[in-house]
């Protein structure tokens, strides 16, 4: 049995890897501020500590692994407020490092963005693709993925690297595209008002991402960086079409001028090969994760925050 503690655990990625780590009978911990996260997501078998990553006297002491999700997690509120984005996602990465080193922590799992590679130059995209980040967070997660990758060689901080590609499932939270568009829809709305609507996303349902956790945890090699998605490429307008017809509404797609990034990613595809290699797939079909987040949302809106700042868009 493995003693675990998941940074940013009550969040929608954190909490279903909290359930997946019990679910092998390991020992689970999680430490999350609950700015974004919900105590009601952690699992009831896990224990909870509300701490905030950037604390300098954080103690790792008795736990084998460290799985750092805990982050600044929705890019355009990175647009008004750029230092704090850096002192949580750069600066707070460095202190779990240092701490979890200090406590002789056996494996660190560092949840990087397939943000940080910007719009593809070429198409799938694997870990040698160039870093070109087009907004301040994922600026600030490349500063935290190189000081993880640099920290192995420099000061032996047993880190692994996942460069996660978007995620979807039950308990999401923050106006991301695909429960920003069952929300329109639930309010009755069948003109579907997007931002860059012709934008590719690579989406792996959240219980696939969990998997490709625990199995880095296993497997994964320290200084090795894993792109984790499903290799197919969907346009946002295509996504609010298939969600529509899950619905049973006949809709159409609009461009809402407002909601355009200032400098948008437009196209992210993942060679996942690396880690396809070890013995990952994803096993949830598209349209049954779909279906799955479509249920939760309907029985879950409350948890669903829309509050945005004026004029800037709402999807990742």
């Amino acid at each position: 049995m493995a003693r675990i503690l998941i940074t940013g655990g009550a969040g929608m990625i954190g909490s279903h890897l909290a359930d997946a780590f019990l679910s092998r009978g390991d020992s689970v911990t999680v430490m999350d501020t609950l700015v974004s996260g919900k105590r009601e997501f952690v699992p009831g078998g896990a224990a909870f500590l509300q701490r905030d990553i950037r604390d300098p006297y954080l103690d790792f002491s008795g736990f084998d692994g460290v799985m750092h999700l805990a982050a600044e997690p929705y890019i355009p509120e990175s647009y008004i407020r750029p230092r704090e984005f850096f002192d949580v996602n750069a600066f707070g990465t460095l202190n779990v490092l240092f701490q979890a080193k200090k406590a002789g922590v056996k494996k660190i799992i560092f949840y990087s963005s397939s943000e940080i590679y910007g719009s593809a130059v070429t198409a799938p995209m694997d870990e040698r693709h160039p870093t070109l980040p087009h907004s301040t967070y994922a600026v600030s997660k490349l500063a935290a993925d190189r000081l993880a990758w640099t920290l192995w060689y420099e000061h032996q901080i047993p880190v692994v690297i996942q460069r996660q590609f978007n995620v979807y499932g039950p308990r999401s939270m923050q106006p991301y595209v695909i429960p920003e568009i069952i929300k329109q829809l639930q309010s009755g709305r069948t003109a579907v008002r997007l931002g860059n609507i012709e934008a590719r996303r690579d989406f792996t349902y959240v219980s696939d991402a969990t998997r490709a956790t625990t199995l880095l945890w296993e497997r994964g090699l320290p200084g090795e960086v894993y792109n984790v998605g499903t290799g197919v490429a969907r346009t946002v307008g295509s996504i609010a079409r298939d969600i529509g017809r899950l619905m049973g509404r006949e809709i159409t797609v609009e461009l809402d001028a407002e909601r355009l990034r200032p400098l948008d990613v437009n196209h992210l595809e993942a060679d996942a090969g690396k880690i396809r290699s070890l013995g990952w797939s994803p096993l949830v079909g598209w349209e049954d994760g779909l279906r799955q987040m479509i249920a939760w949302h309907g029985e879950n809106s409350h948890h669903f925050s829309p509050v945005r700042p004026s004029g800037l868009p709402v999807f990742v």
